[in-house]
Protein backbone atom coordinates (compact mmCIF):
# COMPACT_ATOMS: atom_id res chain seq x y z
CA UNK A 1 0.00 0.00 0.00
CA UNK A 2 2.47 2.50 0.94
CA UNK A 3 4.69 1.82 -2.34
CA UNK A 4 1.10 2.20 -4.50
CA UNK A 5 0.91 5.61 -2.51
CA UNK A 6 4.56 6.25 -3.35
CA UNK A 7 3.87 5.51 -7.01
CA UNK A 8 0.45 8.03 -7.08
CA UNK A 9 2.41 11.16 -5.37
CA UNK A 10 5.60 10.51 -8.03
CA UNK A 11 3.10 11.14 -10.66
CA UNK A 12 1.07 13.61 -9.27
CA UNK A 13 4.67 15.15 -8.83
CA UNK A 14 5.34 14.43 -12.85
CA UNK A 15 2.09 15.77 -14.03
CA UNK A 16 2.31 18.74 -12.08
CA UNK A 17 5.98 19.87 -13.34
CA UNK A 18 5.50 18.74 -16.90
CA UNK A 19 2.24 21.48 -16.26
CA UNK A 20 4.73 24.11 -15.20
CA UNK A 21 7.15 23.76 -17.38
CA UNK A 22 4.53 24.07 -20.57
CA UNK A 23 3.55 27.46 -18.86
CA UNK A 24 7.07 28.48 -18.96
CA UNK A 25 7.42 27.92 -23.03
CA UNK A 26 4.47 29.61 -23.71
CA UNK A 27 3.83 32.06 -21.19
CA UNK A 28 5.94 34.57 -23.44
CA UNK A 29 3.28 33.63 -26.45
CA UNK A 30 0.76 35.40 -28.24
CA UNK A 31 -2.90 34.27 -27.61
CA UNK A 32 -4.62 34.30 -30.98
CA UNK A 33 -7.58 35.46 -29.68
CA UNK A 34 -7.93 37.94 -26.33
CA UNK A 35 -10.11 38.33 -23.02
CA UNK A 36 -11.38 42.23 -23.63
CA UNK A 37 -9.19 43.49 -20.69
CA UNK A 38 -6.72 41.99 -22.32
CA UNK A 39 -7.46 43.09 -25.64
CA UNK A 40 -7.53 46.64 -24.62
CA UNK A 41 -4.62 46.52 -22.73
CA UNK A 42 -2.20 45.35 -25.51
CA UNK A 43 -3.79 47.73 -27.95
CA UNK A 44 -3.37 51.15 -25.20
CA UNK A 45 0.33 49.74 -25.78
CA UNK A 46 0.75 50.01 -29.17
CA UNK A 47 -1.02 53.03 -29.36
CA UNK A 48 1.57 54.89 -27.31
CA UNK A 49 4.75 57.25 -28.72
CA UNK A 50 7.28 55.25 -27.28
CA UNK A 51 5.96 51.87 -28.08
CA UNK A 52 8.69 49.06 -29.57
CA UNK A 53 7.49 47.51 -32.38
CA UNK A 54 9.73 44.45 -31.12
CA UNK A 55 6.75 43.57 -28.47
CA UNK A 56 4.66 42.35 -31.04
CA UNK A 57 7.91 39.35 -32.21
CA UNK A 58 5.09 36.41 -31.73
CA UNK A 59 6.67 32.75 -31.36
CA UNK A 60 3.87 31.18 -32.61
CA UNK A 61 3.51 32.58 -35.71
CA UNK A 62 3.78 30.32 -39.10
CA UNK A 63 6.97 31.99 -40.52
CA UNK A 64 6.07 31.24 -44.22
CA UNK A 65 3.83 31.89 -46.80
CA UNK A 66 2.95 32.89 -50.22
CA UNK A 67 0.43 35.32 -50.66
CA UNK A 68 -0.43 35.66 -54.22
CA UNK A 69 -1.47 39.24 -54.77
CA UNK A 70 -4.51 39.45 -57.30
CA UNK A 71 -5.04 43.21 -59.18
CA UNK A 72 -8.56 45.06 -57.79
CA UNK A 73 -9.00 42.80 -54.86
CA UNK A 74 -7.59 44.44 -51.98
CA UNK A 75 -3.98 42.75 -52.15
CA UNK A 76 -2.19 45.45 -51.58
CA UNK A 77 -4.03 46.31 -48.09
CA UNK A 78 -3.64 42.20 -47.36
CA UNK A 79 0.46 42.19 -48.51
CA UNK A 80 0.82 45.31 -46.11
CA UNK A 81 -0.13 43.08 -43.27
CA UNK A 82 2.49 40.23 -44.73
CA UNK A 83 5.57 42.61 -45.27
CA UNK A 84 5.31 44.32 -41.69
CA UNK A 85 5.04 41.32 -40.48
CA UNK A 86 7.44 40.47 -42.42
CA UNK A 87 10.01 43.31 -41.27
CA UNK A 88 8.76 42.86 -37.45
CA UNK A 89 9.85 39.17 -37.27
CA UNK A 90 12.99 39.57 -39.67
CA UNK A 91 11.55 37.21 -42.29
CA UNK A 92 13.39 36.43 -45.61
CA UNK A 93 11.11 37.74 -48.68
CA UNK A 94 11.59 37.14 -52.08
CA UNK A 95 12.72 40.33 -54.01
CA UNK A 96 12.61 41.09 -57.88
CA UNK A 97 16.10 41.06 -59.55
CA UNK A 98 15.24 44.16 -61.58
CA UNK A 99 14.58 47.53 -59.35
CA UNK A 100 12.51 49.26 -61.82
CA UNK A 101 10.04 46.55 -61.31
CA UNK A 102 9.36 46.53 -58.23
CA UNK A 103 5.83 46.31 -58.36
CA UNK A 104 6.06 42.03 -59.85
CA UNK A 105 8.10 39.25 -59.71
CA UNK A 106 9.07 38.70 -63.03
CA UNK A 107 7.92 41.25 -65.24
CA UNK A 108 6.58 39.61 -68.38
CA UNK A 109 6.81 36.34 -67.57
CA UNK A 110 5.25 33.47 -65.37
CA UNK A 111 7.06 33.35 -62.23
CA UNK A 112 10.64 32.09 -61.83
CA UNK A 113 13.28 31.90 -58.59
CA UNK A 114 15.63 33.68 -61.00
CA UNK A 115 14.05 36.95 -60.90
CA UNK A 116 14.80 37.31 -57.03
CA UNK A 117 17.69 39.50 -56.48
CA UNK A 118 18.43 37.10 -53.60
CA UNK A 119 17.66 34.01 -55.24
CA UNK A 120 21.24 32.45 -54.01
CA UNK A 121 19.64 32.54 -50.56
CA UNK A 122 16.33 30.43 -51.36
CA UNK A 123 14.34 29.38 -50.01
CA UNK A 124 12.98 32.77 -48.41
CA UNK A 125 10.38 33.04 -46.21
CA UNK A 126 7.58 34.88 -47.80
CA UNK A 127 6.52 35.53 -51.30
CA UNK A 128 3.91 38.68 -51.37
CA UNK A 129 4.51 40.61 -55.01
CA UNK A 130 2.29 40.40 -58.12
CA UNK A 131 3.75 37.74 -60.38
CA UNK A 132 1.88 35.10 -63.29
CA UNK A 133 1.65 32.25 -60.78
CA UNK A 134 3.97 29.52 -61.33
CA UNK A 135 3.55 26.35 -59.30
CA UNK A 136 6.55 24.66 -59.54
CA UNK A 137 8.77 27.68 -59.21
CA UNK A 138 6.88 28.84 -56.70
CA UNK A 139 7.27 25.92 -54.18
CA UNK A 140 11.14 26.02 -54.45
CA UNK A 141 11.79 29.27 -54.09
CA UNK A 142 9.57 28.82 -50.42
CA UNK A 143 9.92 26.62 -47.20
CA UNK A 144 8.44 23.46 -47.37
CA UNK A 145 5.63 24.76 -44.14
CA UNK A 146 4.77 27.96 -46.21
CA UNK A 147 1.36 28.56 -45.88
CA UNK A 148 -0.63 29.47 -49.55
CA UNK A 149 -3.06 32.05 -49.73
CA UNK A 150 -4.49 34.34 -52.35
CA UNK A 151 -7.80 36.74 -52.26
CA UNK A 152 -11.00 37.27 -54.75
CA UNK A 153 -13.33 39.64 -56.00
CA UNK A 154 -16.56 39.75 -57.68
CA UNK A 155 -15.43 39.46 -61.22
CA UNK A 156 -18.22 42.03 -62.50
CA UNK A 157 -17.06 44.67 -59.40
CA UNK A 158 -13.21 43.80 -60.43
CA UNK A 159 -13.04 44.41 -63.73
CA UNK A 160 -14.79 47.90 -63.56
CA UNK A 161 -12.46 49.00 -60.97
CA UNK A 162 -9.83 47.94 -63.29
CA UNK A 163 -11.15 49.80 -65.98
CA UNK A 164 -10.62 52.99 -64.08
CA UNK A 165 -7.46 52.32 -62.59
CA UNK A 166 -6.05 51.64 -65.45
CA UNK A 167 -7.54 54.72 -67.21
CA UNK A 168 -8.75 51.86 -70.24
CA UNK A 169 -11.17 54.36 -71.87
CA UNK A 170 -8.50 57.08 -71.95
CA UNK A 171 -5.90 54.75 -73.03
CA UNK A 172 -8.05 52.63 -75.46
CA UNK A 173 -10.62 55.20 -76.56
CA UNK A 174 -13.92 53.27 -75.32
CA UNK A 175 -17.49 55.19 -75.41
CA UNK A 176 -18.02 53.65 -72.07
CA UNK A 177 -17.91 50.76 -69.78
CA UNK A 178 -20.37 48.10 -71.58
CA UNK A 179 -18.26 49.20 -75.07
CA UNK A 180 -14.92 48.06 -73.37
CA UNK A 181 -16.71 44.46 -72.36
CA UNK A 182 -18.26 44.22 -76.06
CA UNK A 183 -14.78 44.77 -77.61
CA UNK A 184 -13.16 42.93 -75.61
CA UNK A 185 -14.80 39.93 -74.77
CA UNK A 186 -12.99 37.65 -77.08
CA UNK A 187 -9.80 39.27 -76.92
CA UNK A 188 -6.28 37.31 -76.32
CA UNK A 189 -4.20 40.43 -75.57
CA UNK A 190 -3.51 41.93 -72.94
CA UNK A 191 -2.19 45.28 -71.09
CA UNK A 192 1.25 46.26 -71.72
CA UNK A 193 1.11 46.98 -67.84
CA UNK A 194 1.10 43.36 -67.84
CA UNK A 195 -3.10 43.08 -67.04
CA UNK A 196 -5.39 41.10 -69.10
CA UNK A 197 -8.30 42.74 -70.09
CA UNK A 198 -11.06 39.41 -69.07
CA UNK A 199 -10.63 36.93 -67.01
CA UNK A 200 -8.36 39.08 -64.85
CA UNK A 201 -7.92 36.84 -61.63
CA UNK A 202 -7.04 33.42 -63.19
CA UNK A 203 -4.19 35.25 -65.51
CA UNK A 204 -3.07 35.86 -62.39
CA UNK A 205 -2.91 32.49 -61.40
CA UNK A 206 -1.15 31.59 -64.58
CA UNK A 207 -3.86 30.97 -67.40
CA UNK A 208 -2.93 31.59 -70.71
CA UNK A 209 -5.82 33.94 -72.16
CA UNK A 210 -5.47 31.56 -75.11
CA UNK A 211 -7.03 28.80 -72.40
CA UNK A 212 -9.87 30.62 -71.49
CA UNK A 213 -12.67 29.18 -73.52
CA UNK A 214 -11.01 25.77 -72.63
CA UNK A 215 -13.02 24.09 -70.01
CA UNK A 216 -11.12 21.65 -69.46
CA UNK A 217 -7.76 23.46 -68.74
CA UNK A 218 -9.76 26.14 -66.83
CA UNK A 219 -11.27 22.97 -64.37
CA UNK A 220 -7.62 21.71 -64.04
CA UNK A 221 -6.44 25.64 -63.21
CA UNK A 222 -9.48 25.29 -60.43
CA UNK A 223 -8.30 22.37 -59.25
CA UNK A 224 -4.84 22.91 -58.75
CA UNK A 225 -6.02 26.03 -56.58
CA UNK A 226 -8.13 24.00 -54.73
CA UNK A 227 -4.98 21.94 -53.62
CA UNK A 228 -2.04 24.00 -53.31
CA UNK A 229 -3.96 27.18 -51.53
CA UNK A 230 -4.89 26.62 -47.64
CA UNK A 231 -6.71 30.05 -47.74
CA UNK A 232 -8.87 31.93 -50.45
CA UNK A 233 -9.93 34.93 -49.04
CA UNK A 234 -13.00 37.09 -50.24
CA UNK A 235 -13.08 40.47 -50.90
CA UNK A 236 -16.61 41.82 -50.82
CA UNK A 237 -18.72 43.15 -48.35
CA UNK A 238 -18.81 41.30 -44.68
CA UNK A 239 -16.54 38.84 -46.50
CA UNK A 240 -13.31 40.83 -46.12
CA UNK A 241 -13.07 41.13 -42.59
CA UNK A 242 -13.97 37.67 -41.76
CA UNK A 243 -11.30 37.05 -44.01
CA UNK A 244 -8.87 38.80 -41.83
CA UNK A 245 -10.05 36.73 -39.24
CA UNK A 246 -9.37 33.17 -41.42
CA UNK A 247 -6.09 34.83 -41.78
CA UNK A 248 -5.20 35.32 -38.76
CA UNK A 249 -6.29 32.08 -37.42
CA UNK A 250 -4.33 29.53 -39.85
CA UNK A 251 -1.03 32.07 -39.61
CA UNK A 252 -1.33 31.68 -35.83
CA UNK A 253 -1.42 35.82 -35.67
CA UNK A 254 -3.00 38.22 -32.90
CA UNK A 255 -5.49 40.53 -33.91
CA UNK A 256 -3.31 43.79 -34.14
CA UNK A 257 -1.28 41.93 -36.85
CA UNK A 258 -4.27 42.07 -39.22
CA UNK A 259 -5.75 45.36 -37.89
CA UNK A 260 -5.22 47.00 -41.17
CA UNK A 261 -6.19 50.30 -43.57
CA UNK A 262 -6.65 49.87 -47.27
CA UNK A 263 -4.13 50.22 -49.05
CA UNK A 264 -3.91 51.78 -52.57
CA UNK A 265 -7.32 52.47 -52.72
CA UNK A 266 -9.11 55.03 -54.92
CA UNK A 267 -9.83 58.27 -53.11
CA UNK A 268 -12.95 58.88 -55.26
CA UNK A 269 -14.14 57.15 -58.43
CA UNK A 270 -16.70 57.73 -61.03
CA UNK A 271 -20.26 56.36 -60.64
CA UNK A 272 -20.65 52.45 -61.32
CA UNK A 273 -22.45 51.82 -64.15
CA UNK A 274 -25.94 49.89 -64.39
CA UNK A 275 -25.73 46.39 -64.62
CA UNK A 276 -28.30 45.97 -67.16
CA UNK A 277 -29.27 42.66 -68.60
CA UNK A 278 -27.12 43.02 -71.83
CA UNK A 279 -24.24 44.37 -69.48
CA UNK A 280 -24.74 41.66 -67.36
CA UNK A 281 -24.53 39.06 -69.97
CA UNK A 282 -21.53 40.61 -72.03
CA UNK A 283 -19.88 40.19 -68.51
CA UNK A 284 -20.20 36.65 -67.85
CA UNK A 285 -19.77 35.81 -71.58
CA UNK A 286 -16.68 37.63 -71.42
CA UNK A 287 -15.27 36.08 -68.18
CA UNK A 288 -16.56 32.63 -67.53
CA UNK A 289 -12.98 31.47 -66.64
CA UNK A 290 -12.98 33.91 -63.53
CA UNK A 291 -16.69 33.65 -62.51
CA UNK A 292 -16.36 30.06 -62.23
CA UNK A 293 -13.10 30.62 -60.17
CA UNK A 294 -14.99 33.00 -58.12
CA UNK A 295 -18.30 30.83 -57.59
CA UNK A 296 -16.14 28.12 -56.65
CA UNK A 297 -14.17 29.71 -53.82
CA UNK A 298 -16.95 31.89 -52.67
CA UNK A 299 -18.57 28.16 -51.81
CA UNK A 300 -15.39 26.66 -50.11
CA UNK A 301 -15.15 30.11 -48.41
CA UNK A 302 -18.68 29.26 -46.86
CA UNK A 303 -17.92 26.47 -45.35
CA UNK A 304 -14.78 27.46 -43.92
CA UNK A 305 -16.53 30.23 -41.87
CA UNK A 306 -19.31 28.38 -40.80
CA UNK A 307 -17.17 25.67 -39.43
CA UNK A 308 -15.24 28.61 -37.40
CA UNK A 309 -18.36 29.12 -35.91
CA UNK A 310 -20.58 31.98 -35.55
CA UNK A 311 -20.39 32.99 -32.44
CA UNK A 312 -16.18 33.32 -32.56
CA UNK A 313 -16.56 34.69 -35.70
CA UNK A 314 -18.66 37.47 -33.99
CA UNK A 315 -16.15 37.53 -30.84
CA UNK A 316 -12.79 37.83 -33.15
CA UNK A 317 -14.97 40.76 -35.46
CA UNK A 318 -15.95 42.90 -32.42
CA UNK A 319 -12.28 42.44 -31.40
CA UNK A 320 -10.77 43.38 -34.94
CA UNK A 321 -12.81 46.66 -35.12
CA UNK A 322 -11.96 47.72 -31.71
CA UNK A 323 -8.10 47.28 -32.69
CA UNK A 324 -8.76 48.96 -36.00
CA UNK A 325 -10.65 51.95 -35.30
CA UNK A 326 -8.32 52.38 -32.10
CA UNK A 327 -4.96 51.95 -34.18
CA UNK A 328 -7.07 54.28 -37.20
CA UNK A 329 -7.45 57.47 -34.59
CA UNK A 330 -4.50 57.09 -33.05
CA UNK A 331 -1.82 57.17 -36.05
CA UNK A 332 -4.05 58.84 -39.12
CA UNK A 333 -4.63 62.99 -39.09
CA UNK A 334 -6.26 62.60 -42.31
CA UNK A 335 -5.78 61.46 -46.17
CA UNK A 336 -4.40 62.87 -49.38
CA UNK A 337 -4.54 62.49 -53.02
CA UNK A 338 -1.82 60.11 -54.19
CA UNK A 339 -0.41 58.14 -57.81
CA UNK A 340 -3.28 57.63 -59.62
CA UNK A 341 -6.13 59.49 -56.93
CA UNK A 342 -5.10 56.59 -54.65
CA UNK A 343 -5.58 57.44 -51.02
CA UNK A 344 -2.22 58.52 -49.71
CA UNK A 345 -2.65 58.67 -45.53
CA UNK A 346 -1.49 61.38 -43.37
CA UNK A 347 0.15 60.45 -40.05
CA UNK A 348 -1.02 62.25 -36.82
CA UNK A 349 2.04 63.87 -35.15
CA UNK A 350 1.95 60.38 -32.19
CA UNK A 351 2.00 58.64 -35.53
CA UNK A 352 4.57 59.65 -36.58
CA UNK A 353 6.64 58.32 -33.68
CA UNK A 354 5.08 55.76 -33.34
CA UNK A 355 6.55 52.26 -35.65
CA UNK A 356 3.57 50.69 -35.81
CA UNK A 357 1.53 53.25 -37.22
CA UNK A 358 4.47 54.07 -39.82
CA UNK A 359 3.86 50.46 -41.15
CA UNK A 360 0.23 50.50 -40.61
CA UNK A 361 -0.03 53.01 -44.05
CA UNK A 362 3.15 51.99 -45.62
CA UNK A 363 2.91 51.86 -49.55
CA UNK A 364 3.77 48.64 -51.21
CA UNK A 365 7.33 50.79 -52.69
CA UNK A 366 8.25 52.13 -49.58
CA UNK A 367 7.96 48.54 -47.54
CA UNK A 368 10.08 46.83 -50.45
CA UNK A 369 12.61 49.70 -50.20
CA UNK A 370 12.52 48.93 -46.48
CA UNK A 371 13.27 45.20 -47.30
CA UNK A 372 15.55 45.78 -49.88
CA UNK A 373 17.73 48.13 -47.82
CA UNK A 374 17.75 45.56 -44.90
CA UNK A 375 18.72 42.65 -47.53
CA UNK A 376 21.74 44.73 -48.38
CA UNK A 377 23.09 45.88 -44.32
CA UNK A 378 22.98 42.53 -43.83
CA UNK A 379 24.78 41.24 -46.84
CA UNK A 380 26.51 44.36 -46.48
CA UNK A 381 26.68 45.14 -50.23
CA UNK A 382 23.93 46.45 -52.59
CA UNK A 383 22.85 42.57 -53.84
CA UNK A 384 19.30 44.22 -53.92
CA UNK A 385 19.69 47.48 -55.87
CA UNK A 386 18.38 50.32 -54.48
CA UNK A 387 20.00 53.56 -56.95
CA UNK A 388 16.99 54.56 -59.33
CA UNK A 389 14.76 52.52 -57.40
CA UNK A 390 12.06 54.82 -56.03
Amino acid sequence: MNRWLLYRKLLMCSVAINLFLIFLLTKEQWPTSLPNEQLHSLVDDVVSVDFNCHKLVNSKSVQSMFFLKTHKTAGSSIQNIILRKALLEDLSVGLTRQEADWVRLCPNTPFSRQCLCNAKELPVNVLAHHMLFNKSEVKASLKSDARYVSILRDPASLLYSAYTYFRWRERFNYSSFEDFVIRTKSTKKIDPLIVSFRNLMMFDFGLHPKNYEDDAIVDSKIAEIESTFDLIMIRDGEYFKQSLILLKNLMHWTVIDVAVVAINKMMSSAPKPVFSKSLTHHLLEANQADYKLYRKFLTIFKEKVKKFGAEKMKKELEELNYTTNKLANFCIAGTKPGSRNTTVYILSKAGEDNCYCRLLVASEKDLTRQLRQRYNKKRKKEVCRIRGYL
